[in-house]
C-alpha cells in the first residue's frame, strides 16, 4: 500500500510547528497501522501453512499407529 497525506492551504506558512508536528505524527501512525496490516496477514498466512502442515503430520502419525498395530498383531 502506497499512499499520501496531503494538507495544503494557498496561504503562505499556513500551519504552525505544532501542526505540522501532528501532521508528521498522524503520517507515521499511518504507515505503522499499514505495516502491522501487513505483518497481520503474512502471520494469517504462516497460521494456515501451519495447520495444513498440523493436518499433514496427524495423518502420518494415525498411519504409523495403524502399522504398528499391524505389527503388534504379527
Amino acid at each position: 500500500a502506497i499512499g499520501v497525506i496531503s494538507v495544503q492551504s494557498f496561504q503562505k506558512d499556513a500551519y504552525n510547528d505544532y501542526q505540522v508536528h501532528m501532521l508528521r505524527n498522524i503520517a507515521i501512525y499511518t504507515a505503522i497501522a499499514v505495516k502491522n496490516t501487513e505483518n497481520l496477514q503474512a502471520l494469517d498466512e504462516e497460521k494456515k501453512n501451519l495447520e495444513g502442515k498440523n493436518q499433514e503430520l496427524e495423518a502420518l502419525t494415525e498411519e504409523l499407529r495403524q502399522q504398528s498395530d499391524m505389527v503388534e498383531l504379527q
